[in-house]
Order: structure tokens, then sequence, then C-alpha cells
């Protein structure tokens, strides 16, 4: 069956493709002992592989109601560094992220966890599809990685995965 063969050929391919983004990361990683030039590098590493509008890490504060990004990597869209209110981007959305499940949004426009204040405000970013991922500590939300893109996408389990690990 050609069909089968072609696919099998193609998950091949994607599967070298995330191997050799592991290896770039884990060269990238040897060059860098600062923690913020380490995450500005994995940020940028995954954008490109991704093909992702913007990429980037947000400490949370005490009582996870805001981000504060210091950097991001993004792709000719505005960066969005600075302090940031979580719930404005899905309240429903973040209460998966502040007990430590990753929160995939493949459409912002139908993803029926967001109302409309809340698309607007990540349409206002440029964002179609989305993931976070959260880092718990004592069962604490103390930063999300995230991963954007400008129009809808079906993030892949593996892209996920991908960007879990990166995380």
């Amino acid at each position: 069956d050609i069909t089968a063969r072609e696919r099998d050929r193609a998950e091949l391919a994607a599967a070298a493709r995330r191997n050799q983004f592991r290896a770039q990361l884990t060269d990238a990683f040897r060059r860098n002992v600062d923690p913020l030039a380490v995450q500005h590098v994995a940020a940028q590493l995954l954008a490109e592989h991704l093909d992702a509008t913007r990429v980037q890490y947000a400490d949370v504060d005490d009582d996870a109601a805001f981000g504060a990004i210091a950097l991001d990597a993004h792709d000719d869209v505005t960066s969005v560094a600075g302090r940031h209110r979580l719930d404005h981007f899905g309240p429903v959305v973040f209460d998966d992220v502040r007990v430590g499940r990753t929160a995939i949004v493949h459409d912002v426009e139908t993803d029926p966890r967001l109302d409309d204040d809340h698309r607007a405000a990540t349409r206002r970013l440029g964002v179609g599809a989305y993931v976070l991922v959260p880092f718990l500590f004592d069962e604490r939300l103390v930063a999300v990685f995230a991963v954007h893109h400008g129009t809808s996408r079906a993030w892949t389990p593996n892209e996920v995965l991908l960007i879990e690990e990166t995380a």
C-alpha cells in the first residue's frame, strides 16, 4: 500500500527533524550557562523548528494571577515582554495550567473555553493557537512556557511532547 509507505516515510522524516532539533538544543545548552540565555536560545530554536509566531517563558507571581515575561522569541510580531494578568487570556484555560496540566488551544476563535473578551485579548497579540506548559513547585504554579501560532493550528501530539520536553 503506497499510502501507508508514504505515511511511514513522512513519520520517519518528522522524527529525524525532531531529533535534529533536540541535538541543536543540547549543543546550545552546552554553550550557555546563564539561565536567561538558555531560556532565550531554547525559545528561539523551538520557534524556528515549529514555525511558531512567539515562544516565551513567564514567571508567575505568588498568587498565580500575573505572569512576567522577561523576553520572548518572536517572528515579525510585537514582543509581549512585560507583566500580564493570566486570566485575560482565558480563566478556564489557566485553571488547567494552575494545576499542572498542559493547555492546548488549537483555535482561539472556536475554543469553547474562551469567551469573546478572552478571544479579543488573545487576538490583539496576534495569537490564533497556543500551547501552555506549566511549571509547579510545591503544587504552586511558578512559571509558564508558551508557544503561540498566528493562526489556528492542529497541534500534533509529537509537537506538544516536544514543547513539553523543551520547557
